[in-house]
């Protein structure tokens, strides 16, 4: 299992100035339902880690990091996680659970929205997961439109607004 982040646009280039802000390449090059191999580099641009960037729709990208170094990738982002809006993030990670890195996102004062994400659901998971502060619970499969619905509410409740979707993406 992989965990995902996925940072969704603010009105304008908000969400391409901060994939810019992680990544070497050039994300404005991406398309909707392209995707893209990158670096996750710090400011000064070190390397952390390999990752994927998706753009699902225009300002609205998906970031796959690599599952083999989560520890190195979760710090990273962990310290960085007031700049993402939504975090999606597997419940069953290689090196910790994806419950345990909820518990440490959740105890640092933060307006990030964490969804669950899943192909191993259960009822214990779930009622974890939501009482740690999970915004969702989604098992897999799943449609990428029902996931994109999930998470423009949660930023719609924080009053950011997303785009429609522009066409049919499924993960199947």
């Amino acid at each position: 299992a992989e965990p995902i982040f996925v940072r969704v646009g603010h009105t304008g280039n908000q969400a391409l100035d901060f994939i810019q802000f992680l990544t070497p390449n050039n994300a404005a090059r991406l398309t909707p339902n392209k995707a893209q191999y990158s670096a996750l580099t710090t400011p000064d641009g070190t390397f952390v880690d390999d990752l994927l960037v998706y753009c699902l729709e225009e300002n609205v990208y998906l970031l796959v990091v690599n599952a083999a170094n989560t520890d190195k990738d979760y710090n990273w982002i962990l310290k960085h996680k007031n700049q993402f809006d939504v975090i999606l993030l597997d419940i069953k990670l290689p090196k910790m659970s994806g419950i345990e890195v909820l518990r440490k996102v959740k105890q640092a004062p933060s307006a990030v929205e964490v969804i669950m994400i899943t192909g191993y659901g259960d009822v214990q998971s779930a009622v974890d997961s939501l009482k740690l502060g999970a915004r969702d619970y989604v098992t897999k499969p799943f449609k990428l439109d029902d996931l994109l619905t999930i998470v423009r509410k949660a930023i719609s409740d924080s009053e950011v607004k997303l785009p429609k979707p522009s066409e049919p993406f499924d993960t199947r």
